[in-house]
């Protein structure tokens, strides 16, 4: 009865609560003295706590997805705390930001930092044992709160109201750079500034993609008589599956010298997911394997269970693991006990070769058949949800926010809208010159592996800063190296326009009367970009321009205006 609201229970906190969140028959509670509390309320009359984690610092906001929480934790930044077990919860993994961390929320695979002193944080949360920062953008005033709704984050920013920044903007794929690896690039992983690419008998290479428009080779690390087919990165450890010696282990932590630290042999490896101290391998000719990596110069086997048919791509979420079974489909199994991993279920799709996990959907490169969306809430029983055929083979699939990128041997890559997984709907595709047979995404970046072109880097999202509704900004419009030391602009408008311009692509922004003198930039700089913001003078009428012209020069140009 809204009108008559009633007390029905409390359960008291060791220190002073900030944040709550609730999930089935559980309460998460982010409690400032005593980190993350666990509130049984399946009797709302008599809550009780049932397990806690204490925080590094002050624990001030929570959220809740899947089996993992995700508390704003002040000066400790994000915490990722495994909540799989209620009674026992324990800290995996963690993500300091610059400042305070006050406000958090997740969206798919990240998690949102409101930090009062330096704005708000993109955090991947794939793995959720390193969680790492993709992007920053700074707030005029403090944030304090964030929360998502489709494409955008709006963080209550203290005095300075509400702001609204552009999350996952996608923009139509291009290509970005590229670097042709000596032999035939299968499969790519990405950490930090640099891409690992497999690359068959020359072994894997380096790439450093600081710069995307300019990968450059970093080192090349081959075994003689080894076949690298696919690999996979976490934290300071590359995995890489070698099609004649079984599964490498190797410390990247510095990525010009991979050190070989140990190997599970006698395996033709063909996909591998890590969870804690369990690798989960499949073998093309044997099925999944459980690989004990706590020792990881000296990986030794756990369990085994032959899947369905022949598998291929592997990955985990929680208590299961979900194989792409090439002769079969998708199959569900159970690892809770990893010495002893179980079949629940299977979808029979067409020729199964990779697979994605979002929420309760998986994602599967289907060969001819192309995408296929699986329902896997009842893992017992995954069926099929939806389709998206693409033009050939899809041989590799990966998922960022509400996207789906896909790569389809012949017809490149492709990025596919699976806000509604039901109805998945093509953005947009780049063809790449040669056969495209995996792809991940960091950033702004799809970086796909096209066998005999090696790396292709595709720009597939286009992030930008909305400080409020009145600002338009311009893509960055000189694409040359050299460096711009002068422009002006002429336009026509109305008076209540204000003009800056940007020689740093959206840094350093300096005031520009739209006169058409020309302005020193204050700092020079090889992508020049404006912006403008509009004022209303009069109600309802919206400030125009009819015309605009920007021009540059990369000398110094008599100056008449500041």
């Amino acid at each position: 009865d809204p009108t008559n609201p009633t007390l029905l229970g409390t359960c008291d906190t060791p220190g002073r609560t900030h944040g709550v969140k609730v999930a089935g028959d559980h309460a998460f509670v982010a409690d400032e003295g005593a980190g993350l509390q666990i509130i049984d309320i399946s009797d709302p009359t008599n809550p009780t706590i049932l397990g806690t984690c204490d925080t590094p610092n002050s624990a001030f906001d929570v959220t809740v997805s899947g089996d993992y929480a995700f508390v704003a934790d002040t000066y400790s930044g994000l915490q990722v705390i495994d909540i799989s077990d209620p009674t026992n919860p324990t800290v995996l993994g963690a993500c300091d930001t610059p400042g305070i961390a006050y406000g958090v929320t997740v969206s798919g695979d990240y998690a949102l930092i409101a930090d009062s002193t330096s704005g708000l944080h993109v955090i991947d949360v794939s793995d959720p044992v390193n969680p790492t920062i993709l992007y920053s953008r700074d707030t005029p005033g403090e944030a304090y709160r964030v929360r998502v709704s489709g494409e955008f984050a709006f963080v209550a920013d203290a005095a300075s109201g509400l702001q609204v920044i552009e999350i996952a903007k996608p923009t139509p794929p291009s290509l970005m750079g590229t670097y042709d690896t000596p032999s035939a690039a299968t499969g790519v992983t990405v950490a930090g500034d640099h891409a690992f690419v497999a690359d068959g008998g020359t072994g894997f290479q380096v790439i450093d993609i600081s710069d995307p428009a300019n990968p450059s080779l970093l080192i090349s690390y081959n075994m003689p008589g080894s076949s690298i087919l696919d690999l996979a990165v976490e934290g300071d450890y590359l995995f890489a599956f070698d099609g004649v010696t079984g599964l490498l282990i190797l410390d990247i932590s510095d990525p010009a010298n991979p050190m070989l630290l140990g190997n599970y042999p006698d395996i033709f490896v063909r996909g591998i997911a890590v969870a804690g101290d369990h690798a989960f391998v499949t073998g093309r000719f044997s099925g999944l394997h459980v690989v004990d990596i706590s020792d990881l110069t000296n990986p030794t086997a756990l369990g085994v269970l032959a899947t369905a048919g022949r598998p291929e791509g592997v990955v985990t979420a929680g208590d299961y693991a979900y194989v792409a079974v090439w002769d079969f489909g998708l199959q569900v199994i159970d690892i809770s006990d990893p010495a002893n991993p179980v079949s629940l279920g299977i979808c029979d799709t067409h020729a199964a070769y990779d697979v994605a996990i979002a929420g309760d959907y998986a994602y599967v490169a289907d060969d001819y058949a192309g995408l296929r969306v699986i329902d896997i809430s009842d893992p017992t029983n995954p069926t099929l949800a939806s389709t998206y055929n693409t033009p050939d083979q899809a041989y590799g699939v990966t998922v960022s926010g509400d996207y789906a990128f896909v790569t389809d041997n012949e017809s490149g890559l492709h990025v596919i809208d699976i806000s509604d997984p039901t109805i998945p709907t093509l953005l947009g595709s780049y063809d790449t010159p040669g056969a495209a047979f995996d792809v991940t995404v960091a950033g702004d970046y799809a970086f796909v592996a096209d066998y005999n072109s090696g790396l292709q880097v595709i720009r597939v999202f286009q992030r930008e800063f909305l400080l409020d509704g009145n600002i338009g900004r311009s893509l960055p419009v000189d694409e040359s190296n050299e460096s711009i030391l002068s422009a002006r602009l002429t336009t026509a408008q109305t008076d209540s326009i204000a003009w800056e311009l940007s020689a740093e692509g959206g840094a350093s922004w300096q005031a520009i009367a739209p006169d058409g003198n020309w302005n020193r930039m204050i700092v020079p700089g090889a992508d020049l970009m404006w912006r403008s913001t509009h004022t209303w003078t009069t109600t309802g009428v919206n400030p125009a321009v009819s015309n605009l012209i920007l021009e540059w020069l990369y000398e110094f140009a008599p100056i008449t205006s500041i």
